[in-house]
């Protein structure tokens, strides 16, 4: 019983399944298929403890920092996240604080008061202003996420998302820094991505450390949910290959015929008959009739191989040799053959191609079956060459009856010279028939070929069409289409 993805493979082509077409098949289904369909099978990278970057997954399900969850910006706007807002806090009036007053620091409160207190966010106004400053840092430094620094009457404070005072005396300004939303904070932390890497901000360290949650096509195992879309999708890449092996057989028998040495029609055009004159025997008497001089027609097969050599050399550029994707130069137009648009994944086009092929195949046959008809018609002229030969002859062996015993050796020697010529040629003529014969026999081969690589494709065509469909379906289970979109809002109305 077929369980993994590549028995299911194998049990639908027969053949052993590749396993670069089932881990195509799982990158098909990473970029389909959106993240909430992933979610379940989503691994968590290893840890991330400095500001190196992490290699990107093929698809990203979360980003985490210290267990919160990273919002994801644009590269464009990472300068955001080393911007650093600084705060100057400024003692202009210390005196004039009046307890109870309070300065904001990232939503954490500092409050003025009269004497000491217990409250380590607290601190009492003087009547210096310096004094007044360094006791707002005083307070300040217990906030371990904050830099802060004390230059007389100013108070500098690093890291803050926000500040703001209420208190008489006491200004807050942004100095320098950004006030982008996009800006990243411990409480908000960001990530992007760049040159392939996921960048998180603050960077993370070994008490705060980053996690990327991801779908990577190795991270999908057999026996899922989207067993159906992996084992369609490797099925249609398998029918496509097998369609490749029919091609190169195609290419194989072409070559049989049209080997520039060892092709049939190379070999029939070198057994091409030329008539060998008989030499005229010389007469010791003189007759009034004259032997008969063979008038044997000439064979010229050069237009014929000409066109059969185009058609077939057509069909070659149209179905592409192995490893051929290029765009050829077909009928002074430039056209992909069938390897480009197997390579492509277009089984639609590849078979288009293929057909296209399969009449180039059909000119070569009737190119082949034009030159069978002209070597008929060529043995048929030299038996009614030879029929006249005969006639004649017989008419001079008649008056050489006549005369001497040696005129009439002399005619039935030139009567056997010239017939055996005759059969030579007949045996030449047989010998290119059965040239032709094969050829046309391969040409049979290479229609069943071209048949079964047109199958191959209209099988790789269903089962890709098939693997889009189920990845459709799960898709609409997460996104709806959006003709239900817009029935499921007229619906609420």
């Amino acid at each position: 019983m077929a369980n993994t993805i590549a028995d299911k493979v194998a049990a639908i082509t027969g053949a052993t399944a590749d396993t670069e077409f089932i881990d195509m098949g799982k990158k098909f289904v990473v970029t389909s298929l959106p993240i909430e369909a992933l979610r379940e099978i989503g691994v968590d990278g290893s840890a991330i403890v400095n500001d190196s970057g992490q290699a990107s997954p093929n698809k990203i399900i979360s980003v985490r920092r210290d267990g919160r969850v990273c919002q994801r910006v644009p590269e464009s706007l990472a300068y955001a996240f080393d911007l650093t807002r600084i705060y100057t806090i400024t003692v202009s009036d210390g005196k004039s604080t009046v307890s109870g007053e309070t300065i904001a620091i990232d939503e954490i409160t500092l409050t003025a008061r009269a004497s000491a207190t217990t409250e380590e966010l607290d601190f009492i106004p003087e009547a210096s202003n310096d004094a007044t400053a360094q006791n707002i840092a005083d307070a300040l430094a217990n906030l371990t996420h904050l830099t802060v620094s004390v230059t007389t009457n100013v108070v500098t404070v690093t890291g803050a998302k926000s500040a703001s005072e209420s208190m008489t005396g006491v200004a807050i300004t942004i100095s320098s820094g950004t006030t982008s939303l996009f800006n990243s904070t411990s409480l908000f932390p960001k990530y992007y991505i760049r040159t392939g890497k996921v960048f998180i901000k603050p960077a993370p360290t070994a008490s705060a450390t980053g996690i990327v949650t991801k779908i990577d096509y190795s991270d999908i195992s057999d026996d899922t949910e989207f067993d159906n879309i992996i084992v369609h999708y490797a099925t249609a890449m398998e029918f496509s290959k097998l369609s490749e092996v029919r091609r190169d057989a195609v290419i194989s028998h072409i070559d049989i015929i049209m080997n520039a040495t060892t092709g049939l029609i190379k070999l029939m055009k070198d057994a091409s008959p030329t008539w060998v004159a008989v030499t005229d025997p010389a007469f010791t008497k003189s007759m009034s009739e004259a032997l008969p001089t063979p008038n044997i027609p000439s064979l010229d097969l050069s237009s014929y191989t000409t066109r059969l050599q185009a058609a077939l050399d057509s069909m070659i550029q149209y179905i592409g040799r192995d490893g051929d994707n290029t765009v050829q130069t077909i009928e002074s137009q430039s056209v992909h053959n069938a390897g480009y648009w197997i390579y492509d994944e277009d089984s639609e086009m590849s078979r288009a191609t293929v057909e296209v092929a399969g009449s180039k195949l059909q000119n070569a046959a009737q190119e082949i079956g034009h030159m069978q008809a002209l070597i008929a018609e060529y043995s048929n002229d030299i038996q009614g060459e030879l029929g006249r030969l005969r006639t004649e002859l017989d008419s001079v062996a008649a008056e050489a009856k006549v005369y001497d015993s040696e005129s009439q050796r002399i005619i039935q020697s030139y009567s056997a010279q010239v017939t055996e010529e005759a059969q030579r040629v007949q045996s030449v003529i047989a010998e290119m028939n059965a040239y032709l014969s094969g050829a046309q026999a391969v040409s049979a081969s290479i229609q069943g070929e071209i048949a079964l690589m047109s199958q191959d494709l209209e099988r790789s065509r269903d089962y890709y069409k098939w693997a889009v469909l189920e990845a459709d379906r799960i898709r609409n289970q997460y996104i709806p289409p959006p003709q239900q979109t817009q029935q499921d809002e007229r619906d609420r109305r």
